[in-house]
């Protein structure tokens, strides 16, 4: 295994897309392609494994590569290998991943990096007691759909069954600014289904905490002490929310969304969001969400179903 700085990470990403584009000339080039991007879509495998797609076709504009920032949870250990289409780089940023291939394992810690060729066999194994986080490149791309048909992922962004409402109409920046709300928020979910106390800090200013709100008592829960909470869990917390409405004002946000809620494949409960969000220099942050609570039969789902997490 090779071992490397953080600050190689941009080199790492470049050697991809140089193998991706080999040899010169038998690669179009595409100039339509996302400057910037907070990625594309996500996925929940059976194991608790979460995947982020942040770079594919879609805001690529060609299919050469795919780069992607996968979350192994904590216990994972699967006894079954399994062959990729592409050829597979991984970057591991956080935790400690047994990388066994061909059945010979190796332990990647952060910094360092594994290959895994198509005609590889590979097992993944987390070997630390926190989450893995890596960043993982597939060459050529299309890796994302041969893991998963397109409908079991998740897009970023996506409006979960309803536009939301704006201050002002017919206004792009507008737009742009209510889905940078909505993904703001929806980060704060992503850390929570993947077990990741570190992004779930990163989702809210460094004072933010939460609020259960009930008709006689009310909870208040620091950020600090919310992400303790979810690093000590074992199963993923997942929380939907559907039909979105967004105000703006400014630097200042609010987003209110019925949501369910699941421990894994079990539904706990369900109840009301309102997050409210600061624009920072980071982009927006939480501040606070205020929610209720109801309990089954009193209880309305997403129009989705249960989440799946089988492969």
């Amino acid at each position: 295994m090779i071992r490397l700085g953080r600050s190689a990470l941009a080199v790492l990403i470049a050697w991809g897309l140089t193998l991706a584009c080999a040899p010169a000339g038998s690669a179009q080039q595409v100039d339509g392609y996302a400057r910037s991007s907070s990625g594309t879509r996500t996925l929940t495998l059976g194991s608790g494994t979460v995947i982020k797609m942040l770079l594919d076709a879609s805001n690529l504009g060609s299919g050469e590569v795919e780069v992607a920032e996968i979350t192994f949870a904590v216990g994972q250990s699967a006894t079954a290998g399994h062959h990729h289409g592409a050829m597979e780089i991984f970057y591991v940023i956080e935790g400690v991943l047994g990388h066994v291939v061909n059945g010979v394992e190796h332990r990647l810690e952060p910094g360092m990096v594994g290959v895994v060729r198509p005609e590889d066999e590979i097992i993944h194994r987390v070997l630390s007691d926190g989450p893995v986080k890596a960043v993982v490149l597939w060459v050529p791309g299309g890796e994302g759909d041969r893991i998963a048909p397109a409908d079991r992922w998740t897009r970023i962004g996506a409006r979960l069954s309803g536009s939301p409402s704006r201050v002002a109409s017919g206004s792009e920046t507008q737009n742009d600014e209510e889905q940078a709300v909505i993904e703001a928020a929806q980060a704060m979910f992503d850390a929570m289904q993947a077990l990741d106390p570190v992004a779930f800090r990163a989702s809210m200013v460094p004072e933010g905490f939460l609020m259960a709100v009930g008709l006689e008592t009310m909870r208040r829960t620091t950020r600090d002490d919310f992400a303790a909470r979810i690093a000590d869990q074992s199963r993923p917390m997942i929380e939907r929310m559907w039909d979105p409405e967004v105000r703006i004002d400014g630097p200042v946000a609010t987003l209110w969304a019925p949501y369910d809620f699941y421990s894994a494949l079990e539904f706990s409960h369900c109840g009301t969001d309102a997050f409210q969000l600061a624009k920072t220099p980071d982009g927006w942050k939480v501040v606070l969400v205020s929610y209720t609570v109801q309990m089954p039969p009193a209880c309305n789902t997403h129009a989705d179903g249960p989440p799946s997490l089988s492969r």
